[in-house]
C-alpha cells in the first residue's frame, strides 16, 4: 500500500497569492471609480439638459429667455407675463426672483412654483420657508451639496445647488445696475431684467453658454463667527447662483464673492479676501467635481464638457451672445 502525503501551501506561496490579489484589486479600483464618475457626469449632464429644456419651454410661453434676476415692483407671476419693462424701475426693488425660480414650472416643479408669492419679498413668508426645499435637478451627484443646507443668518437654513447662470461675459457684476457690466460691451444671454429672445443671440445658440456648474462650501465652513456666510451654490439667492467669465473653469484664482466666502482651495472653492466693494463688484468661477472641466448648457439646450485648459478669451467668447466672434464649442 502506497501512502500519499498531501502538500499544503507554504507561507511564501500564500503571500504571493495575496500580493497578486492585491495588485489586481489596485488595478481594478481606478476603473470602478472612473465608471462611477462617468455615471455621475451623465446624471449631471441630464440635470443641465432638464434646465435647458425648462429654459426653452419658458421662452416658448413668453417669447424670451428667463432673466438672470427679476427685480420688479409688484411683479405678476412669471408665467402670466412680464408687463412693460420700462415700468420696472430700479433694480434694487425688494422683489427679486432669479432664473431658477422662473423655470420651476417647466422642470416638473409646478406644485412648488405655485406656492411662491411672486408679489412679495423672497425673504418673507411663504417664500422664506419654501426656499428650504431641495430640488434633485439642482444637484450634481459628484458633489455633496445635497442635504447640506446653508445657515442664512436670521432667516434659517436654505437649500443649495450645483448650477449657475452666466451673468457677465468678462467683467464684474454690479448689484445696483440693470446691466451686464462688460468692459468690451458684450452681452450674455441672461442678466438683470434681461428680455433676450433666441433670435437676438447673433453668435448662434449652439455657440453660447448659458448655464454651468458651481461648487458650494463644505459643511462647517460656510458660516463664520460674525454670522457672514458663503453664498456660492445658494440657488434661491441671486448672488449665490451666478458665475462670471472673468475666470476660466475651476480657476485657481480666488472668487471675489458678494459675501464673506471662505478661501478653501482644497475644497476647490478658493476666494479672495472679503472687501466691502465686493457687494457691488464680484465674480465667481464655474467649478465642478468632474476631473478636468465642467459641464455647460448652451442656449440651444445642448450640453457639453469644457476643459479647464480652455483659453480665457475663448471662454468669454462662448458666453457672449453678440460679440461677432467665430467660435465653436465643439
Amino acid at each position: 500500500m502506497r501512502i500519499r502525503n498531501s502538500r499544503a501551501f507554504t507561507l511564501i506561496e500564500l503571500l504571493v497569492v495575496i500580493a497578486i490579489i492585491g495588485i489586481l484589486i489596485a488595478l481594478l479600483l481606478p476603473a470602478v471609480q472612473a465608471a462611477r464618475e462617468a455615471a455621475r457626469r451623465i446624471q449631471c449632464t441630464n440635470n443641465l439638459k432638464q434646465l435647458g429644456l425648462g429654459m426653452h419651454l419658458f421662452a416658448d410661453v413668453h417669447d424670451r429667455l428667463p432673466p438672470a434676476v427679476w427685480h420688479t415692483p409688484n411683479p405678476p407671476k412669471p408665467w402670466s407675463g412680464y408687463g412693460n419693462p420700462s415700468s420696472w424701475g430700479n433694480c434694487c426693488c425688494p422683489n427679486k426672483f432669479n432664473f431658477f425660480y422662473l423655470v420651476l414650472p417647466y422642470i416638473e416643479q409646478t406644485g412648488l412654483a405655485d406656492l411662491f408669492d411672486y408679489t412679495g419679498h423672497t425673504n418673507f413668508s411663504p417664500n422664506l420657508q419654501l426656499r428650504k426645499n431641495e430640488i434633485n435637478t439642482f444637484f450634481c451627484p459628484s458633489d455633496s451639496a445635497k442635504g447640506r443646507l446653508i445657515d442664512f443668518p436670521g432667516l434659517g437654513k436654505m437649500s443649495r445647488s450645483n448650477y449657475a447662470y452666466a451673468i457677465s461675459v468678462d467683467g464684474w457684476h454690479s448689484s445696483r445696475l440693470c446691466t451686464y457690466d462688460s468692459p468690451t460691451n458684450r452681452r450674455p444671454a441672461l442678466y438683470m431684467n434681461s428680455t433676450v429672445r433666441l433670435v437676438e443671440i447673433k453668435d448662434g445658440t449652439s455657440n453660447t453658454i448659458v448655464l454651468s456648474e458651481l461648487l458650494t462650501a463644505i459643511a462647517g465652513v460656510d458660516t463664520d463667527s460674525t454670522g457672514d456666510f458663503d453664498v456660492r451654490g445658494f440657488w434661491s439667492n441671486s448672488f449665490g447662483c451666478m458665475f462670471s467669465g472673468m475666470f476660466t473653469p475651476n480657476s485657481s484664482l480666488g472668487d471675489a464673492c458678494q459675501s464673506n466666502c471662505k478661501n478653501d482651495p482644497a475644497n476647490g472653492t478658493p476666494a479672495q479676501p472679503y472687501a466691502t466693494p465686493y457687494w457691488g463688484h464680484w465674480a465667481n468661477a464655474a467649478r465642478s467635481r468632474h476631473p478636468g472641466g465642467v459641464n455647460v448648457c448652451m442656449a440651444d439646450g445642448s450640453v457639453h464638457f469644457v476643459q479647464d485648459t480652455i483659453h480665457l478669451a475663448l471662454w468669454q467668447d462662448l458666453i457672449s451672445i453678440d460679440g461677432g466672434e467665430v467660435v465653436s464649442i465643439k
